[in-house]
């Protein structure tokens, strides 16, 4: 006779997911860049994985920062694919540096202090590039003198990449004023405004909660055609 335990099924495994070079990956790959430091590129990065993973987009990371924020915090999130990037694979991307092929998007991290090696690679990756910047008049500034350096470089020029500025660390709700004037003339719309919240700002990082204004990630997600 059989007996009930040879009765019973084994557990399901899920299939490994098919991976590509970062290359060849045909979804979009969304760049959260800026060369200064300080502005919350890793805290966006981990705020738009948390929102886009809630509503089944099956988002990828690939952490180009070697701080490693974003990797850390997606590596405790279940079902989250993230993968470092390392200088020394540049020869070697297209068999080290794979992301699923069926992720709904990837969203790529960048450090602070660019070299001009790593901005050209990651502008030849990039089909949408997404500035946090702070409202203070020195960070705008900062925005101005790197911007050229991003709308003359040769790869953004050659792929011309869609840019929207997310208004990061707001103190007030008027904060925006200076740099909306500036963005005005280059036609470069800002996306959102996003408070400063130190506790929540941690909550996203440790926890991947998301709590912010559904209205402004909703306008962002249709920037992004997502």
């Amino acid at each position: 006779m059989l007996s009930a335990a040879s009765l019973t099924s084994p557990p399901i495994q899920a299939a490994p997911r098919s991976l590509v070079s970062l290359s060849a990956y045909l979804g979009p790959r969304i760049l959260i860049l800026n060369n200064k430091g300080g502005v919350g590129k890793s805290t966006i990065t981990t705020q738009l994985l948390t929102l886009l993973n809630q509503q089944g987009h099956r988002p990828a990371l690939v952490d180009f920062d070697p701080q490693g924020s974003s990797l850390q915090w997606a590596q405790e999130q279940p079902d989250l694919y993230a993968v470092d990037d390392d200088p020394r694979r540049a020869r070697l991307e297209s068999m080290r540096l794979r992301v699923p092929a069926d992720a709904g998007c990837i969203l790529m991290d960048s450090p602070a202090n660019l070299d001009p090696a790593l901005l050209s690679r990651l502008l030849g990756y990039a089909d949408r590039i997404l500035l946090p910047c702070q409202a203070n008049p020195l960070d705008v500034k900062a925005l101005g003198r790197f911007l050229p350096d991003l709308l003359f470089h040769p790869q953004f020029r050659r792929r011309e990449p869609a840019i929207g500025v997310l208004a990061n660390r707001l103190q007030s709700d008027n904060q925006t004023e200076l740099l909306e004037r500036f963005l005005t003339p280059l036609k470069i719309p800002l996306l959102a405004s996003l408070p400063e919240r130190q506790q929540y700002r941690d909550a996203v990082v440790q926890n991947g909660h998301n709590e912010l204004d559904p209205q402004a990630w909703q306008r962002l997600l249709a920037w992004l055609e997502l």
